[in-house]
């Protein structure tokens, strides 16, 4: 036999050996039994958090008061609910802060002295009223008594040196001289006082008391401007 006939005879037969003959061994038990569980196999059971509670497994439960979900993660006291950071929406507003008081002479001594010359020259003018309407009134009036006119002139007197006096004194402050204020101030008080103590008229008690008010308070301001400067 040629040697090229008998290499292809010798092939052919190993072929068909490899074919015959699988590298693995196929058995009807492997064939059967896949590696994945058939359509008509049983459900596989249920995972724990999926089964369904039954009556048994609630024993006990019904002693439990509140969700346990409910309760929170720190424990919270009855003060921290009653009384919390922050104010209530209808609480009252906080009061607003007071603007500190400067401590500025200047600014001091300016305030001092629009005050009194406000006043100072509002207290001169009501008592040029008053002599003008009270006093001249009482001294015109027919059934004035003579001794009751010569309470009134002396008063009427007095009044317009009370008046002059103020106007002193508002002079006095616009320039700056407190201490000449403090003079003038104090001899309007003693006008005022002078009818007050001579003659004791009906109607003129409220008067009297405004003025005797009005030199206290301007003097009270005159004191504490001199004792800052």
């Amino acid at each position: 036999m040629p040697i090229t006939a008998l290499f292809l005879s010798l092939c052919s037969a190993a072929a068909a050996e490899s074919i015959a003959e699988p590298p693995f061994p196929a058995s009807f038990d492997s064939i059967a039994e896949p590696p994945f569980a058939a359509f008509d196999s049983p459900a596989p059971a249920p995972a724990y958090d999926e089964m369904p509670m039954m009556a048994d497994d609630l024993e006990g439960y019904e002693d439990i008061t509140e969700p346990i979900l409910d309760q929170p993660f720190f424990p919270v006291s009855a003060e921290s609910i009653a009384e919390p950071p922050f104010p209530a929406s209808d609480s009252p507003a906080p009061a607003p802060a007071k603007a500190p008081e400067s401590n500025n002479i200047i600014d001091k001594g300016a305030m001092d002295s629009r005050y009194l010359t406000a006043h100072m020259s509002a207290a001169a003018n009501k008592v040029e009223q008053f002599v003008a309407t009270e006093v001249e009134g009482k001294l015109k009036d027919p059934a004035t008594v003579a001794s009751a006119r010569d309470c009134l002139e002396l008063c009427k007197e007095v009044y317009e040196s009370a008046a002059d006096s103020m106007k002193k004194a508002v002079k006095s402050v616009s320039t700056g001289d407190f201490i000449k204020a403090n003079f003038d101030v104090s001899a309007f008080g003693t006008d005022i006082d002078t009818c007050k103590e001579e003659c004791s008229i009906a109607g003129f008690e409220t008067f009297e008391k405004w003025a005797e008010d009005v030199a206290s308070d301007c003097l009270d301001r005159i004191v504490q401007h001199t004792n800052r400067v």
